[in-house]
């Protein structure tokens, strides 16, 4: 499945216009690239008679990745805090044949499971809470040899736009259940260098980088 087809059963499935009329089309600013580094993976699916690889997508919002991989082969499970309704449905679920799981990453990882990809598209700019206990909840739960991707919109393009609580201070935002979480729809906005720091104090090596005309950065840990 290409990842425009994708879209279109999200599109079908979506319980509001709005990703049509407009998360759509901001997602072939990073979607595209996030395919890329997946089919390329060696654990990527590439025979009917292995195990499928797991996958698990922190924070799916309206489900395309998690659309995505399930056609191109992965066993998928998602987490997500957000109530499903709001962006996902019950019966894209049951289409796509995936695991849901309510479930705050910033709280806890998911005890016992190992996955050999783990996502997270444009997250960490949301999490209420401080995100390097998410980063490190997500490393607890990848298997060995596995591959962590996150995505983040690179500050600099839109300073104009958000004027989140803490910045582009990540260190600034409390831990989890430690004071009160801020309401705004962008907690932090992450420099190159802010969202390097931050990966790299979970991983022992990142690769860091950003792709050619795209105002987003990426950060794999293989």
């Amino acid at each position: 499945m290409r990842l425009a087809e994708a879209q279109d059963v999200v599109e079908e499935y979506a319980p509001a216009a709005y990703y049509k009329d407009n998360y759509r089309g901001w997602e072939s600013d990073y979607l595209p690239a996030m395919c890329k580094v997946i089919d390329e993976l060696p654990t990527a699916p590439i025979a009917d008679d292995l195990p499928p690889p797991r996958a698990l997508d922190v924070g799916p919002g309206w489900g395309t990745m998690m659309v995505w991989l399930a056609a191109r082969g992965w066993e998928v499970s998602v987490i997500e805090y957000v109530q499903i309704g709001t962006h996902m449905t019950y019966d894209l679920l049951d289409f796509v044949g995936a695991e849901w799981v309510p479930l705050d990453i910033c709280e806890k990882p998911l005890f016992g499971r190992q996955f050999d990809l783990i996502t997270m598209t444009q997250v960490l700019p949301h999490l209420k809470w401080n995100p390097l206990a998410a980063v490190r909840h997500c490393k607890e739960m990848l298997a060995a040899g596995g591959t962590y991707i996150a995505s983040v919109l690179d500050a600099k393009y839109y300073a104009d736009k958000f004027e989140p609580p803490y910045g582009t201070d990540w260190r600034a935002v409390p831990s989890f259940g430690r004071g009160v979480a801020k309401k705004d729809a962008v907690t932090v906005m992450y420099a190159e260098q802010d969202f390097r720091e931050l990966l790299s104090a979970v991983f022992d090596e990142v690769t860091v980088y950003q792709p050619e005309a795209s105002t987003v950065l990426f950060g794999v840990r293989e």
